[in-house]
């Protein structure tokens, strides 16, 4: 199931993109994921605590 999608004009490093994901989550669905589930290209000491 895709929840967020976001095309851009460039092609940005993923780590950078999963909290503004989480957020626009929060800001429709009014509540964070249960469980989420991304690649490495997602990980990042920030996107992990």
């Amino acid at each position: 199931m895709i929840l967020d999608l976001v095309v851009g004009a460039s092609n940005p490093a993923d780590s950078g993109r999963l909290l503004p994901m989480l957020e626009r989550h929060v800001a429709f669905y009014g509540q964070a994921p249960h469980q989420a589930a991304a690649d490495g290209g997602f990980a990042s000491r920030g996107n992990l605590s």
